[in-house]
Parts: C-alpha cells; structure tokens; sequence
C-alpha cells in the first residue's frame, strides 16, 4: 500500500466524527511526511478520487481546533448548509468588489492625512 492508501485507510477507521478529527502533524509524524504540502497533496488525492478508489469523502476544518476526519450521515447535512452559507457570501462579496470603484475613479485627498512640514 502507497501512503495516500494508509492515510486514508486511518481515517476511514479511526477518525470517524468530527470529534475524532487529528492535526496534519500527526499524520506526517506517523507516516513519515517531512512537510504539510505533502501530506496536503495525499489528501487531495483521496479527495479527486473519492468516487473511484476512495469513496469515503475526507473532510477538513481549518484553524487551532481543526484537523482531518470523516464524516458521519448526520454531519453531512451541516456540511452541505455550511458549504452552501459560503457560495452565498463568496457571490456577495464578488458583487460588491463588481460595484466598488476601481483604483484611479477617485481622487484621495492626502492632505487631511500629511501635513506639511511633518
């Protein structure tokens, strides 16, 4: 087995639910990973092929308290809800970052801001 198969076959048995979810640092230290891209790069290859060869979707919660795991049935719905909260605040900000003036359609006034002689 590669280390992508027994990263996966891991969290497939031992972090199921979110409550069981481990640190990328774990990971690299127990499957000989010598840096975070790398061990990112097994992850996003479960997840490209998560309806061949791994079928089971690995999720992710970013920040101090996050970490890897597998969902369970009732998680799924929350993630879907969360996923599509994000889309929908992602297209917001896309359309005001639209109607915002571009750089140069307005002039500064920097002399409320310097002053001469400072």
């Amino acid at each position: 087995m590669n280390k992508t198969d027994l990263i996966y076959e891991y969290l497939t048995t031992k972090c199921v639910g979110k409550e069981n979810r481990l640190k990328s640092n774990f990971f690299m230290d127990k499957f000989d990973i010598h840096n975070n891209k790398t061990f990112r790069s097994h992850i996003e290859k479960m997840r490209e092929g998560m309806h061949d060869k791994y079928p089971i979707r690995i999720e992710s919660i970013s920040g101090r308290n996050g970490g890897y795991y597998v969902r369970r049935p009732n998680e799924s719905v929350n993630t879907v809800a969360k996923f599509k909260q994000r889309t929908r605040r992602t297209a917001q900000r896309a359309r005001e970052l639209e109607k915002a003036p571009a750089l140069g359609q307005f002039k500064m006034k920097f002399k409320k801001i310097f002053r001469k002689g400072n």
